[in-house]
C-alpha cells in the first residue's frame, strides 16, 4: 500500500507527462524484478521448512545445511540479476548512444538506468531475504522492515513534494533507496536468523 500510495502522490504532483515517466520505471522495474526472482522465491518456500526439520536429500540433491543452501540461492538470484543489469545498462545507456531512433523513443527514460539497476539489486535482497524469514517462519521481520521503509518512503516523499524539491530522477531515485533500506534491514534479520 506505501508503494501504491507514493506512486500516487508522485503521478498527482508531476501530472501525466512527467508523471508518466515515474509508471514506465515502476513497469519496468517491476518486469524486470520478477525476471530477476528465476524460481528461487519458490525454491525458498518448499525447501527451507523442510531443511530445518533435517530433511537433507532431495532426489539427486544433497543439501549441507541452511547456511549453504542461502548463500548458494543468493549468489545464484544476483548472478541472474547481475545478467538483467547490464543487459538494462546495455539498452538504456549505452545503445542510444549509437542508435538516434532508439534515443528518441526512450525518452527521459535513459537517464533512470542507474536507478533501475539499484532497485533491481535491491528488490532482489528485498525479495530473497522476505521469502527466507518466511520459510524460517520470522514473518515478523518482514513487517517491520516493511513498515519502516514504507514510512520512511511516505514521509521523504511527502516532504520533498510538499516542499518542491524533488524531481522525477529524485522520486525515483526516493523509491531506490527505499528498497535499499528494506533490503538492508531484511538481510540483516537473515543473518541474524
Amino acid at each position: 500500500g506505501g508503494i501504491n500510495l507514493y506512486a500516487i502522490m508522485v503521478a498527482r504532483a508531476f501530472g501525466p507527462e512527467a508523471g508518466g515517466n515515474y509508471a514506465v520505471y515502476l513497469s519496468i522495474s517491476g518486469t524486470v524484478a520478477m525476471i530477476g526472482a528465476f524460481a528461487v522465491d519458490g525454491v525458498l518456500l518448499r525447501y527451507l521448512p523442510r531443511i530445518l526439520h533435517g530433511e537433507r536429500s532431495f532426489g539427486e540433491a544433497k543439501v549441507e545445511g541452511i547456511r549453504p543452501f542461502l548463500i548458494e540461492l543468493l549468489a545464484f538470484r544476483l548472478f541472474v540479476n547481475l545478467c538483467l543489469a547490464l543487459l538494462l545498462v546495455i539498452v538504456l545507456a549505452i545503445l542510444p548512444n549509437y542508435s538516434a531512433g532508439l534515443s528518441a523513443s526512450l525518452g527521459n527514460i535513459r537517464a533512470l538506468w542507474p536507478w533501475l539497476t539499484i532497485f533491481l539489486f535491491a528488490q532482489a535482497a528485498v525479495a530473497f531475504s522476505t521469502y527466507t524469514l518466511i520459510g524460517l517462519l520470522q514473518t515478523k521481520w518482514v513487517f517491520f522492515a516493511s513498515l519502516f521503509g514504507r514510512l520512511a518512503l511516505l514521509s521523504v516523499g511527502a516532504l520533498l513534494l510538499a516542499t518542491g524539491h524533488i524531481s522525477i530522477e529524485g522520486a525515483v531515485a526516493l523509491h531506490a533507496f527505499s528498497a535499499l533500506l528494506i533490503a538492508a534491514l531484511l538481510l540483516y534479520w537473515v543473518h541474524h536468523h
